[in-house]
């Protein structure tokens, strides 16, 4: 028994290639191809039967995605503008205590 081609070796001039090569014609690819992304879907949790209802679905989670990070984005910027805000006060209570301390 042959082996097969290593790493950087022609698979053609394999023996293993040249007594096993099938040809598919290209309505046997299709079923192949289309048999394998559904189950792929399916194994995924996604229904592939509703094509417009699977679109749907991949819009809502964009726009859900999408408002996930405009709010994650403007948490941070009221973050940050609460502590600027802070610093700022505390930074003019001590100018204040500094300027109208007695001596």
């Amino acid at each position: 028994m042959a082996s097969p081609p290593r790493d950087g070796e022609n698979f053609l001039n394999c023996p293993l290639w040249a007594e096993h090569r099938t040809f598919l014609t290209k309505d046997e690819v299709d079923v192949v191809v289309t048999a394998t992304v559904k189950k792929t879907l399916i194994a995924m949790g996604i229904d592939a039967c509703d094509p417009i209802e699977m679109q749907r679905d991949f819009q809502m989670l964009r726009d859900w995605r999408k408002a996930s990070t405009s709010v994650r984005a403007k948490i941070l910027m009221t973050a940050i503008g609460l502590l600027t805000a802070g610093a700022l006060g505390a930074l003019l209570i001590g100018v204040k205590s500094v300027i109208f301390s007695k001596p």
